[in-house]
């Protein structure tokens, strides 16, 4: 009997191909399409949950000869909108990608693959799910540049033994290759770089519809001397450059960020450099022991560094970084890497000797 996999299909390119590729090897594919209920008014915004895709991935699933479903997620994805906002809000840099893993993909659509009798979900990251001596454990994707482990650290770990992600052992290029060798319709679809529910790129005006108060305050040096004034501590995430309105005769960052004060402090890059970091909430996909050094990615598209991690309870550690570390920055994830192998991952609460005081 065939194994069923529920594929998660956007009308892009990745999932079509990763529903192609499940099918072929011989899985009684479904395809299911999310609906975050967020209008996008133009069909040229490169959003990955419009009207224009649903109707993409549609037209890849009958294509394919398998079902399709969409799913109105409205509900659901306003609580990622509202966490989004909210860490803004706090001062932090929200990592939504990540949590949209957790709780919808990997969430709800794992849900809805129990209503289907699915033995598996499936996406189309680049990443790689691999079994382990009976355990599963998750992968970097083959392509380095197009590598998506570090949004999915937060996976329920006892979720990986049922997820598929087939595109994770090709390079995007072969990837592209495959949708023309097979003439899947989206093939020259441009790729979606924007945050689903923010399909202008502009995440400044979402926080201006969500009733946030947005404040003018003090521009303050690490020194505290005051400098300029902002529209908004929201506006601003540590280690900007662009957009302060400061000239000070050198480059110029965003180095703190205190939502208590309305205060944004700028220092320059020395200021950013970091060897320490509080990293809470973290879901571990692998036993690890109290202490060890690993490599450790602060943000995606950045290298992984060599740290020591020092668990100091269940779900907190110290990341002590071998080397200085540029912009740490609160509210984005910090994931732990051994090889290929993703052990796990938290979210960065601060620096470990940062503090208000420094403005």
């Amino acid at each position: 009997m065939k194994k069923r996999a529920l594929v998660g299909m956007s009308g892009g390119i990745d999932s079509s191909v990763a529903a192609y590729l499940l099918k072929k090897q011989g899985y009684d594919v479904i395809g299911v399409f999310m609906r975050n209920g967020v209008e996008v008014e133009a069909s040229n915004q490169k959003s990955c949950c419009s009207v224009d895709d649903a109707y993409d991935a549609r037209r890849v699933a009958d294509m394919l000869g398998i079902p399709f479903y969409s799913v109105n997620l409205k509900k659901q994805f306003k609580s990622i909108i509202n966490y989004f906002v909210s860490e803004y809000d706090k001062g932090r840099t929200p990592n939504p990608c990540a949590m949209c893993n957790r709780y919808i993909k990997f969430g709800e659509i794992f849900r809805y693959a129990e209503t289907l009798k699915c033995d598996y979900v499936a996406t189309g990251h680049y990443a790689r799910i691999q079994d382990n001596k009976g355990t599963a454990q998750l992968l970097k994707g083959i392509d380095n540049k197009k590598d998506q482990s570090y949004f999915l650290f937060d996976i329920d770990r006892t979720k990986l033994g049922r997820i598929l992600m087939p595109i994770g052992d090709y390079t995007k290029s072969e990837v592209r290759q495959i949708a023309e060798r097979e003439k899947i319709p989206v093939v020259n679809k441009p790729e979606s770089q924007q945050i689903c529910f923010v399909p202008s790129n502009d995440y400044r005006n979402l926080l201006k519809t969500e009733a946030i108060r947005l404040l003018e305050g003090p521009i303050k040096t690490t020194g505290g001397r005051t400098v300029g004034k902002h529209n908004g501590y929201q506006f601003y995430t540590i280690g900007q450059r662009e957009g302060l309105g400061v000239s000070l005769g050198e480059p110029m960052y965003v180095v703190n960020i205190v939502p208590e004060e309305n205060l944004i402090v700028i220092g320059n890059n020395d200021d950013l450099l970091e060897k320490n970091a509080i990293v809470r909430q973290i879901n571990w996909l692998k036993e690890m022991p109290q202490k060890f050094d690993c490599f450790v990615q602060i943000r995606y598209n950045s290298e992984p560094e060599p740290a020591v991690i020092e668990q100091t309870n269940i779900d907190s550690c110290i990341v002590s970084f071998k080397n200085n570390v540029r912009a740490v920055t609160p509210g984005q994830a910090a994931v732990f890497y051994s090889d290929q192998v993703v052990l796990g991952g938290g979210w960065i609460e601060k620096s470990r000797f940062k503090s208000t005081e420094k403005s």
